[in-house]
């Protein structure tokens, strides 16, 4: 493997080109460090570069440690900073309402809400689900004139995790700093 090739796969193990669906792959065997294995670590490193289990192992061993490293890593995340637009597979996004922390408000349509809190009910685990809720085709109203399904595994398939989990991250500061707001009253 020449240089240019390892610095092509090293890339590929950053939150930044991390798909959700990847992380929802991997989440587990990144952090239960109790119960790693060398399997659990070949299919995480599997994942991530996108290579065969075989192709790893037979890697050189310095080559293989370099991933390692990169796989090592990841133990650091910190969300992003938030964006207006989210480019996902060459579609512009937008967070779809709008809020005001200090008032304490939110301008979202009521089809919108009442999608978003079905899914933190029905599965709150799934981020796809609740980002497909959150963000819009630019200039697009939500749930009209596009997919929503095909919206959601546009996100799993092509999103980062970072992008995602900077949005959740958003969601949960804003829904605190109302709560809070609303306990003071």
């Amino acid at each position: 493997m020449n240089k240019k090739e390892l610095n092509d796969l090293l890339k590929k193990c950053t939150w930044q080109n991390i798909s959700i669906g990847k992380y929802e792959k991997i989440q587990n065997n990144l952090f239960d460090i109790e119960n790693v294995t060398t399997e659990t670590v070949l299919d995480t490193m599997s994942i991530i570069y996108e290579l065969p289990k075989e192709n790893i192992l037979d890697m050189d061993v310095k080559v293989f440690n370099c991933l390692m490293q990169g796989v090592i890593n990841l133990k650091e995340f910190k969300p992003d900073k938030l964006r207006k637009t989210y480019n996902i597979n060459d579609k512009d996004y937008t967070i779809g309402f709008k809020y005001n922390v200090f008032r304490g408000c939110f301008d979202i349509k009521t089809d919108q809400y009442i999608s978003f809190m079905n899914v933190l009910k029905e599965n709150e685990n799934d981020l796809s689900a609740i980002l497909a809720t959150i963000l819009i085709p630019k200039d697009k109203r939500f749930n009209k004139d596009y997919d929503l399904l095909e919206l959601k595994e546009n996100i799993n398939k092509h999103m980062s995790i970072l992008d995602g989990a900077t949005i959740i991250f958003f969601l949960n500061i804003i829904f605190s700093a109302l709560s809070n707001k609303r306990l003071k009253k």
